[in-house]
């Protein structure tokens, strides 16, 4: 088994491993792969690569975005396919059930000034009885949910709690300019990127919670942030 992924905390599961933390997209090594393999370029392999290159870098946002990334999304889209296209399918199609599902998580946001040493919490969670009436994948909804609750200005963290239906919980983390949510997933036992990253609990919402509360403040005792002032910290500071 050939495992590729750009996350430091792969457990090198599998046979062959490409791993490089710090790539900006696990299809940069891919990409790797097909140029030792001598298969060309073509739109149709373009196009997924691209889709790996746009979705692990957040539409180009995420800090993991080099020079590097933008000249390999020019090369890929020399190749001609319709890019537009696929960035709507990516970013701007959503089903009805996913709008209401939405609107609902969001109703719930809750702001915890004092959470993350001070750096400020915002959270919402949902069901798997209300994600499945609403017509919704479980699967992905946590990470969507969880980018558009970091947009709170109010807050630094975020993360999004979804009751898998069956004893678990999933919490999708994401953070700004500081805290390393990578660092406080693998402290829970999972992991992923500095600013988004992702865990299982075996306990309830409000145990899961309240280990989260917990693991953020351990962070930013070890760390030792100074408390902020009002609002989201400056980028740089």
């Amino acid at each position: 088994m050939i495992v590729g992924d750009d996350h430091d905390s792969n457990t090198r599961f599998g046979d062959v491993h490409l791993v490089g933390p710090d790539v900006a997209a696990t299809v940069v090594m891919v990409n790797g792969l097909l140029r030792e393999l001598g298969i060309p370029l073509s739109a149709e392999i373009a196009a997924p690569l691209y889709a790996g290159l746009s979705s692990d870098t957040g539409s180009f946002k995420y800090r993991v975005t080099s020079p590097a990334a933008h000249k390999f999304a020019a090369r890929l889209l020399r190749t001609g396919f319709r890019y537009d296209l696929l960035a709507r399918a990516l970013w701007d199609t959503h089903p009805a059930g996913y709008l209401r599902l939405l609107g609902l998580m969001l109703s719930r946001l809750a702001l915890e000034p004092e959470a993350a040493g001070g750096r400020r919490l915002a959270w919402t969670y949902c069901t798997a009885e209300e994600v499945s009436s609403f017509g919704v994948p479980l699967e992905g909804t946590g990470g969507a949910v969880a980018d558009m609750v970091q947009t709170a200005e109010e807050a630094e963290v975020a993360a999004v709690c979804t009751s898998g239906g069956d004893g678990t919980v999933r919490v999708s983390l994401r953070s700004g300019d500081h805290v390393d949510v990578s660092e406080v997933a693998e402290g829970l036992g999972d992991g992923g990127h500095r600013f988004a990253a992702g865990l299982t609990s075996y306990s309830d919402l409000p145990e899961t919670m309240a280990l989260a509360r917990k693991a953020l403040a351990a962070w930013a005792d070890r760390h030792m942030l100074e408390r902020p002032g009002a609002g989201r910290p400056a980028t740089g500071q």
